[in-house]
């Protein structure tokens, strides 16, 4: 896995590879396999990423602003995702009682947001390495739950047409996971968020064959990568919410980014090892995914990345309406 992240001039993972390295990944985590204890944990992000974008596996990623409206699709393609610039009146931030942040959050994003437009969510991912130039990738999910990778906008069209889905399904279990999360048992759909990555067929370890530390690592995990394909769709975001809000080392900060309302989730040991922890910022009314950050305490951010998010229809796109 290492040597999958030094990966920086080549194309996304094939799923095969992709699958392989996950595999090692999670018997190293769990111990499966050896007859000795288990090493010490990996962080399980760079088993997402190395599917979605260049050379991420095993780096940290610090915090960026971004603003969450693309400018670079027309209107006849796009519909920007609608933030509010000040906080209405209800606003999550001020409520009160035994509810978390989070599950405040989706309430308010639940009474607040209607079904949104498009059938498809563009997410536009600006990489700045601590030792290299920025990158610039764009992310295309389908709501059926296909996934397409370009560098640029204008290489969807080719992506889509090829039908060259690089989720391998991954996205849609995710997906689906957060939407149960919603209003179902929240012990069955951390189970299913956590199990979401595995290939079909693939029989999931029982919740007792691990810790509750690697469980949560791996709904922490999952559920960054349902808030990036759901960030167009409300209820994805609040499922997610809701699962983030089972995780007793989430701390979460009320922020500013860009002159708007951002909360800050961030978590550490024993999730991750050592000193090493990550934060995602959100948009304080929407929930959706602003900046990402992952690195050790005091030490300077490997990776920054900051989202651009806006919802899209598959066709435009695919005729290169751009």
């Amino acid at each position: 896995m290492e040597l999958v992240g030094r990966l920086r001039d080549v194309e996304p993972l094939r799923p095969e590879a992709f699958g392989q390295a996950r595999t090692v990944l999670r018997a190293a985590m769990t111990g499966e396999g050896s007859a000795g204890p288990a090493p010490a944990r990996p962080p399980r992000r760079p088993r997402r990423r190395t599917l979605a974008i260049r050379s991420t596996v095993g780096l940290g990623i610090g915090i960026a602003a971004a603003a969450v409206a693309v400018a670079l699709i027309p209107a006849s393609a796009r519909q920007p995702v609608a933030v509010h610039v000040r906080p209405p009146a209800g606003h999550p931030a001020a409520a009160r009682g035994t509810s978390t942040p989070l599950t405040r959050l989706a309430g308010y994003i639940k009474a607040h947001t209607g079904r949104p437009p498009g059938n498809a969510t563009l997410v536009i991912r600006t990489q700045s390495y601590a030792t290299g130039q920025p990158v610039r990738v764009v992310d295309l999910y389908a709501d059926s739950g296909a996934y397409y990778f370009a560098s640029t906008e204008s290489g969807l069209p080719a992506q889509i047409a090829a039908r060259h889905d690089l989720g391998n399904g991954m996205f849609r279990r995710e997906v689906a996971a957060a939407l149960y999360a919603v209003n179902g048992n929240l012990a069955i759909a951390r189970q299913r968020m956590a199990d979401a990555p595995l290939d079909p067929g693939t029989v999931p370890s029982g919740q007792s064959d691990q810790s509750a530390a690697i469980t949560d690592n791996y709904v922490w995990a999952d559920s960054l990568d349902a808030l990036s394909a759901g960030a167009g769709n409300p209820q994805v975001r609040m499922g997610v919410l809701r699962l983030m809000s089972t995780l007793p080392e989430v701390t979460v900060t009320n922020t500013t980014t860009d002159g708007l309302p951002t909360l800050t989730l961030t978590v550490g040991a024993p999730v991750f090892p050592g000193t090493y922890h990550e934060a995602l910022t959100i948009n304080a009314d929407t929930g959706i995914p602003v900046a990402f950050a992952g690195g050790s305490t005091g030490q300077k951010p490997n990776v920054t990345i900051a989202y651009q998010v806006s919802r899209v229809t598959l066709a435009a796109i695919a005729a290169g309406n751009f």
